[in-house]
């Protein structure tokens, strides 16, 4: 069933009783044409100003300012868990965050850490099991493998979130360019994702516009869905204007638009089955004793965000990693920032690669072993969902067969979420996950390739990821846990 409510009550945002207005902002006229949008945004937590009385409604909207009105949209915690590197040798991790505390390990360079926090110039993270303390200037700390966005940023709990929901993607394989400027098309195309997230379905106030730039848009459905809820408009001469900058007085205007929109909440219909255990029937690698790391030199995975995480905590560095956060199967296909081989001199005189899709990377590589974790970013209940997922998922199977004639491959399933995460999303749920993990299987049994159970690995009785290996979006894993993937793949292998 549907139910109407009130958006402001669907998503508590972090402060809700902010003194400050248009008329504390010496850069915003109480006549504005913004200033309303402008009290909204700042009374509800969503906008901040730039100074002490300062907004800058002119300025230009950048792609972390926008993730972080997003992030805030939402109410995402500013608690990060990340990943971080040792740049220093024979580092020590003290139990306090000064240099006179107990030394608890000590770490080398190059070691991966598990970080949890920042604070008076040291980070907080977890080394081999034991938590501690280490100074900022020794190790580097980024979000998700993203190269260009630090620990320490304002904004990188909101663009961590938003990268792990599938919201938005990066510039590249491992930038996001936070200090780029946010196009009219990509607002489109993060708040229709944020929709499609949270099981929201906007209204439909205005019949589609066929605007005349419409080949220049790369989602036109995205568009469309927030041009016909009222959210955006095209410009007066008929055009949509995609690749345009948007001011900060525009994008207040248009998240109170958003945000008072009639929305329809999408709740699932019924709840959800019983769990009886969870059968195999797919082609499954013998269980065997564990290979040793050099196996996997000739390896490399492809996927999403726990793919990312595989890069940080399995341990296998010779491995290569295709993994983009947020992707799904069927946007993968199309993704085309993976290093190439082949380079070329920038404008700076830089060696740069040239770059292309998941099929060119691959057409000059060569690998025995191709392992592919995808899926928890299409998840949802609809027979669409479904099959989109296993048309892409055979597309992508026969891309490798293709360019990797001599590779075995192995899909890995799509692990469970918690009860918390499953009993609160129409999307992120169990019911939806054993769904398609039998779609992988459906792959498996058609192209031979190699089916390893994560799910199983991972789940508890009742077919739920146990709390305390997620993080709190009971979804993406602990540094720790991924001791349990790594078993998995060692111990099933062809």
């Amino acid at each position: 069933m549907r139910k109407k409510l009130c958006f402001l009550l669907m998503f508590p945002v972090l402060c809700v009783c902010m003194s400050l207005n248009a008329a504390a902002f010496s850069d915003v006229d109480s006549g504005a044409w913004y200033a309303e949008a402008v009290d909204y945004v700042v009374e509800n937590g969503l906008f901040q100003g730039t100074g002490d009385d300062i907004f800058s409604p002119d300025g230009t909207m950048n792609r972390a300012m926008f993730m972080t009105v997003l992030g805030r949209m939402a109410g995402v915690t500013t608690e990060l868990t990340t990943a971080g590197t040792i740049t220093k040798t024979s580092v020590n991790i003290r139990t306090e965050p000064n240099t006179t505390s107990e030394v608890v390990d000590m770490a080398d360079i190059g070691d991966a850490v598990e970080v949890s926090g920042h604070e008076n110039g040291w980070y907080r993270v977890n080394y081999n099991g034991e938590y501690g303390y280490i100074r900022d200037d020794l190790m580097t700390a980024t979000v998700d493998g993203l190269d260009d966005v630090a620990y320490t940023e304002y904004y990188s709990p909101y663009v961590a979130w938003a990268y792990r929901c599938g919201i938005t993607y990066g510039t590249g394989l491992s930038t996001f360019s936070p200090d780029l400027p946010i196009t009219r098309e990509e607002i489109c195309i993060c708040l229709a994702r944020y929709c499609e997230y949270y099981g929201l379905e906007l209204p439909q106030l205005n019949e589609p516009v066929l605007f005349t730039d419409e080949d220049q848009l790369k989602n036109p459905d995205a568009v469309h869905e927030l041009q016909c809820a009222g959210i955006i408009e095209g410009r007066d001469d008929g055009s949509f204007d995609p690749g345009a900058s948007v001011t900060r007085s525009e994008v207040a205007a248009l998240i109170q638009r958003f945000k008072t929109a009639d929305v329809t909440v999408s709740v699932p219909e019924e709840p959800e089955s019983s769990y009886d255990g969870y059968e195999v029937d797919a082609n499954v690698p013998p269980l065997s004793d564990a290979v040793d790391d050099d196996w996997f030199d000739d390896a490399c995975f492809i996927g999403h965000s726990l793919v990312v995480g595989m890069q940080n905590y399995l341990g296998l560095p010779n491995a290569d990693y295709y993994a983009v956060s947020g992707i799904s199967a069927l946007g993968l296909l199309d993704y085309d920032l993976f290093p190439l081989d082949e380079t070329y001199i920038d404008e700076n005189g830089d060696t740069v690669s040239e770059t292309g899709t998941i099929a060119d990377v691959l057409a000059e590589r060569s690998y025995g072993k191709v392992y592919i974790m995808l899926g928890v970013n299409e998840l949802g209940p609809e027979t669409d969902h479904w099959n989109m997922f296993y048309s892409a998922m055979l597309d992508l199977i026969d891309i490798v067969e293709q360019t990797q004639p001599d590779a075995e491959i192995y899909l890995i399933s799509i692990t469970p979420v918690t009860f918390e995460c499953s009993d609160s999303s129409v999307n992120f749920n169990r019911r939806n996950v054993l769904r398609f993990n039998e779609a992988l299987q459906q792959v498996s049994r058609e192209t031979g390739a190699y089916y390893l159970d994560a799910f199983g690995a991972y789940c508890d009785d009742e077919g739920y990821m146990p709390a305390e290996c997620v993080l709190s979006d009971g979804i993406h894993i602990l540094a720790d846990c991924y001791s349990v993937m790594r078993e998995l793949i060692m111990t099933h292998t062809a």
